[in-house]
């Protein structure tokens, strides 16, 4: 396993361990994801760069609006995760428009993994390279 991937997970369990049930949740999406980088990929590719620099880098980083989480993923992967979790799917919705933001602000907060992010968010907005 990399540094990148330990500290990943370092800050995963952590944050399970602060948020125990909507971080169960978080966690189980990162996972089904293969990773924080694929999340970021999939936030990306639904234009959540700049919400993405705004949960890292704010003192308190908002919430998705509800209403858009619901079409944020495949319906596919939200009913898998709803059903493995024992919850509805408008619970997990709810739970991962609201302490999503908070990972990436807990992510943006630690040392190693945060340049990664950071640089990877930063590049994703200044467009393909020269």
């Amino acid at each position: 396993m990399s540094q990148e991937a330990r500290f990943e997970e370092e800050i995963i369990s952590a944050f399970v361990h602060k948020y125990p049930e909507p971080g169960r949740t978080v966690h189980a999406l990162v996972q089904d994801l293969g990773g924080v980088q694929s999340l970021i990929g999939e936030l990306e590719n639904r234009g959540f760069d700049e919400q993405m620099n705004t949960w890292m880098f704010a003192k308190k980083p908002k919430a998705i609006p509800a209403d858009l989480m619901s079409g944020l993923f495949e319906d596919a992967k939200m009913d898998h995760l709803a059903g493995s979790l024992g919850l509805t799917r408008k619970e997990v919705e709810g739970q991962l428009a609201q302490y999503l933001p908070k990972l990436f602000h807990q992510l943006g907060e630690g040392d190693g993994f945060s340049y990664s992010t950071r640089s990877h968010v930063a590049q994703s907005r200044a467009g393909p390279s020269q």
